[in-house]
């Protein structure tokens, strides 16, 4: 009988002993994982991919944009291309209503990427957010998120930007927007102009 519980309490330890190495292995890989510039490619893949809908956008920024995207009916797709950029751009018209949504995201390789929404009704811009990460000097990228709403009284402007050295890093993660306002048509006739360049503009 001693040498069966003897032999049981071995088996345990061994047991305990493969358990602890394999989670040490699992963790050292997984740190690994996200300090490797494979996972940070990746990561850069996912995002600036043109047919991915992930669009980096905050729970909470524009959560209305978003529902609108989830339950649009798709109009239109169309890519283009120019230089050293890519690009392709979705119009969804909104259930019950008049809305246009419009999202694009383009991909400028070494330069950066970034994706924009439009939200318009019978031609008149409502609401723009435009999101782009740029290449910077020794492995920095800069991140830049922008939301500009259209009012009677003015223009609203929202920005917030950051420098990281990692693409898994990406999400601002609620940091706060520096608030801006405008009685100017600049921010309007730009954007116009954008949209219509390519034929974004949807009546």
């Amino acid at each position: 009988m001693t040498k069966i519980l003897q032999l049981i309490l071995i088996i345990g330890l061994f047991s305990s002993c493969v358990q602890t190495t394999d989670k040490m292995v699992n963790h050292e890989e997984s740190d690994m994982l996200k300090a490797s510039p494979q996972d940070d490619y990746s990561t850069s893949t996912v995002y600036r991919a043109l047919d991915s809908d992930s669009l980096l956008i905050d729970k909470g920024t524009i959560d209305s944009v978003v529902s609108l995207f989830k339950g649009g009916q798709l109009l239109r797709k169309h890519e283009y291309g120019g230089g050293d950029c890519d690009g392709a751009y979705r119009t969804f018209k909104i259930q019950g209503d008049s809305s246009i949504l419009t999202i694009d995201k383009y991909d400028c390789g070494d330069y950066g990427f970034g994706n924009n929404q439009y939200l318009t009704r019978n031609a008149r811009i409502l609401l723009v957010r435009e999101f782009k990460v740029e290449w910077g000097n020794v492995d920095k990228y800069h991140v830049t998120e922008r939301i500009i709403e259209f009012k009677t009284e003015g223009t609203i402007v929202k920005t917030r930007s950051r420098t990281i050295s990692r693409l898994a890093d990406v999400r601002f993660k609620g940091e706060g927007f520096d608030y801006g306002r405008s009685t100017t048509n600049e921010e309007l006739e730009r954007i116009k102009k954008e949209l219509t360049e390519i034929g974004r503009l949807e009546q």
